[in-house]
């Protein structure tokens, strides 16, 4: 089952994002703010989440009166709201979680957090993803029951950015297919930047680790470099 999680991080516009994001959404959960954000995105939420510090009381009215379950915890709590929504997403037996308005608030430590949550969510046997308007963050290693941990494939446009960041320790036998810098059965270390900034040759590539884990992180070059309008017929 595929769920959809809504931080309070920045939203963007629902066009703004691949359309798939939306595609086959069983479960909806807003984490706190999120819920401005479901609201924005025409989206029902099936589930409230949150210590509620940043959620419009008005707005929780709305939502309570319209059937929807709200689940408060207090202030003072070790997980953050977006990880209180995961972890009810794995709860209602969710194998698939894409996170919107996990990235671009106004505190990197909180961005910082929801990438956390990639391991988590591996580590519990789910496939998880942050996205945003320019990129898609997913993690590749060892993950529990159900989630393969050796190949990643990824869909894109040529010229779309693949980078590579080993997480939690050096990544051993990366190879790589349909990128302009390939690396064939390599290791990327902790610390160098070599995995920064590879290319897309065309609308399809894939990433294969042996072992330990990498952080890929797919940016669609239209949202961060749109091409320059031709003016010189005009």
């Amino acid at each position: 089952m595929k769920a959809l999680l809504v931080g309070n991080g920045r939203v963007p516009a629902r066009t703004s994002v691949p359309a798939d994001v939306f595609a086959g959404v069983a479960l909806v959960i807003a984490a706190d703010g999120g819920a401005a954000a479901c609201e924005a995105l025409g989206l029902r939420p099936d589930l409230l989440v949150g210590d509620l510090d940043s959620a419009e009381p008005a707005l929780v009215r709305r939502l309570e009166q319209a059937g929807i379950e709200v689940r408060r915890v207090p202030a003072e709590k070790d997980e953050s709201d977006l990880e209180l929504a995961l972890e009810a997403a794995i709860e209602r037996g969710a194998d698939r979680v894409v996170a919107l308005g996990a990235l671009g608030g106004p505190r990197i430590e909180h961005a910082l957090s929801a990438v956390e949550l990639l391991l988590i969510a591996r580590q519990r046997g789910v496939e998880m993803s942050l996205v945003d308007d320019r990129s898609t963050l997913r993690l590749l290693g060892p993950g529990g029951p159900g989630v393969a941990g050796t190949r990643l494939d990824l869909a894109g446009e040529t010229g779309d950015f693949v980078s590579l960041f080993p997480w939690g320790g050096d990544a051993l036998g990366v190879v790589t297919e349909g990128l302009r810098y390939p690396l064939r059965d390599e290791t990327l270390p902790m610390g160098p930047s070599r995995g920064l900034s590879n290319e897309m040759l065309g609308p399809a590539a894939s990433v294969r680790c042996r072992s330990g884990r990498l952080l890929v992180i797919h940016t669609r070059r239209s949202a961060v470099q749109p091409v320059a309008r031709d003016t010189r017929e005009e």
